[in-house]
């Protein structure tokens, strides 16, 4: 069991309403987890491509578009990070 797990079974069981108890559910199902790690497979991409560039870049191996594919893709990523939270 992952913490977003065990935060989702404590939230279940202090849950107050029918839309507290669904969101609650969704994390132990492990919903949450799986949108978590999708982001990071994301940012993860992100590094490595921004790294490339900084070990080959000069080769000309790794252009810098693949910084600026870094830069765009966190962008997204983070706008969904804040979608979620704040929603």
């Amino acid at each position: 069991m992952d913490l977003l797990t065990a935060e989702g079974l404590a939230d279940l069981l202090d849950a107050e309403t029918q839309m507290q108890r669904r969101a609650a559910v969704g994390q132990v199902e492990g919903r949450s987890t799986a949108v978590w790690e999708r982001w990071r497979g994301e940012l993860i991409k992100c590094l490595a491509n921004v790294e490339a560039f900084l070990d080959f870049g000069e080769d000309d191996e790794v252009g810098a578009e693949a910084v600026d594919e870094a830069r765009s893709d966190a962008r997204s990523c983070l706008a969904r990070v804040i979608g979620a939270v704040w929603c």
